[in-house]
């Protein structure tokens, strides 16, 4: 699920300062709720980058703690690489 956009976070609660507040209950609340609708994964706001995005991985097999790369895509390179 795709939770970058600013209009849907915000509709979901999560602001600015929600990002980057402590308190990480708001945020992980709406993590486990993809999780528990069976979603594998999410890209949400990074709080610790302006502008970055981090890919959530949920592990539905927790028998198994081997994950298979089948594609890559870099959606927005980092420009403190090269």
């Amino acid at each position: 699920i795709d939770l970058t956009g600013r209009d849907l976070l915000r509709r979901l609660g999560i602001t600015d300062d929600v990002l980057v507040s402590a308190d990480q209950a708001p945020c992980r609340l709406i993590g486990s709720a993809a999780n528990w609708l069976g979603h594998d994964g999410i890209l949400v706001p990074s709080a610790r980058r302006v502008g970055g995005t981090n890919l959530v991985i949920y592990q539905q097999d927790p028998s198994t703690d081997v994950f298979e790369v089948t594609n890559e895509e870099v959606i927005s390179p980092d420009q403190r690489l090269g």
